[in-house]
């Protein structure tokens, strides 16, 4: 056990990577959560693609590592990555993701029934149907990640006989979504528009229709990527009583002053500019990832690169990471696919790996 703490801010997939693999290192980590519960994004992974019994295995897992977990504190109100330090955290890793939604920004978007993606899955997870209700007759998803597919697919299991429209202002080979979530939403019946971009969100007290216009192609935008223009007089009406808006989200830097000098990845996670994602404030890294498996991934590159920057400061070798798991660990994909339109998982028993559970108490080794 070594006595160069680190703490970690975010408990999603990169701050729960990361946790772990400071723990099994050695050193005491405490990770501080915002929310009363860790697991960030994973929490909106549709129970047809995870089952609760794998993230409870994850948990009992966790509960033999030297970590403290720190639940319902935000940064920037109740401490800073400068404070940590100067209470004696030798490092400290921003790992607080990008959660909050990006807005459309047409008339209409806060009307009764539109729902943001993450919030409607979670909500999903939690009580599938419960919150929402039965949606309706027409529910319309504006996006083409795997975040939009799996809150279509998740409300195509809810419409029982209704309409799932998925709009998105491009064409079909510009999707961001994986090949398996398109494909299981088209055997699933989410039927997909394109070249459609939203104008306006129709309604009284409650979401009636969206106003679309059509796009087409442009010249080459600087990047060489080809550009979007509106047609003239192309606007349509798509009648609907649901709207879910996934169009991406960005990270809530406000408690965070300029100091750190974050660079933000194109997806809109905090990163530090050094190649081991140090900011400029020394001891203070910040990396993410685009999905569960990536975020995982940079969770673990960073927990490298601390480990080498306690290790040069107190004139060390780098502690390999052991196998905590006597020759296997928990892979943390989630194998996608196509479950039937219904909850039953697709593959029960998967994605061990990180977990939604109340922040359990804290333990030693």
């Amino acid at each position: 056990r070594k006595e160069e703490r680190v703490a970690i801010i975010g408990g999603g997939p990169t701050g729960l990577m990361a946790a772990w693999d400071l723990a099994v290192r050695g050193h005491p980590v405490t990770l501080y959560e915002h929310e009363e519960f860790v697991g960030g994004q994973i929490n909106t992974i549709p129970r047809y693609h995870l089952d609760d019994e794998s993230l409870k295995i994850d948990l009992a897992r966790w509960k033999n590592l030297d970590i403290t977990w720190v639940a319902g504190k935000r940064a920037g109100v109740d401490y800073t990555p400068k404070s940590l330090l100067a209470e004696g955290y030798e490092a400290v890793l921003v790992a607080i993701g990008a959660s909050k939604p990006r807005e459309l920004n047409v008339p209409g978007e806060h009307l009764a029934g539109v729902y943001h993606a993450l919030p409607f899955l979670l909500a999903m997870n939690e009580r599938p149907g419960g919150l929402f209700g039965r949606t309706g007759r027409r529910v319309v998803v504006i996006g083409a990640g795997d975040v939009a597919l799996d809150a279509a697919r998740s409300a195509r299991r809810l419409t029982q006989g209704g309409e799932v429209l998925l709009v998105y202002r491009r064409g079909p080979e510009d999707m961001k979504a994986t090949p398996e979530e398109k494909s299981g939403g088209e055997i699933e019946g989410v039927r997909f528009i394109f070249y459609r971009a939203p104008k306006a969100i129709l309604g009284q007290d409650h979401v009636e229709g969206l106003v679309v216009e059509r796009t087409t192609h442009g010249p080459p935008d600087a990047k060489g990527r080809r550009s979007l223009v509106t047609v003239p007089h192309s606007e349509e009406t798509i009648e609907c009583d649901m709207i879910i808006v996934a169009v991406g989200e960005v990270a809530d830097v406000s408690g965070f002053d300029p100091d750190y000098d974050f660079k933000f990845s194109s997806m809109g996670w905090p990163e530090g500019k050094r190649p081991d994602w140090m900011t400029d404030v020394e001891g203070v890294f910040a990396t993410g990832g685009r999905s569960v498996v990536h975020a995982m991934a940079a969770g673990g590159r960073a927990a490298a690169a601390i480990d080498a920057y306690l290790a040069k400061k107190h004139g060390r070798a780098p502690e390999p990471r052991p196998d905590p798991f006597g020759g296997s660990e928990p892979p943390p994909v989630v194998p996608p696919g196509y479950g039937g339109a219904t909850w039953t998982p697709v593959t029960p028993g998967s994605g061990h790996g990180a977990t939604r559970s109340p922040a359990p108490p804290t333990t030693t080794s």
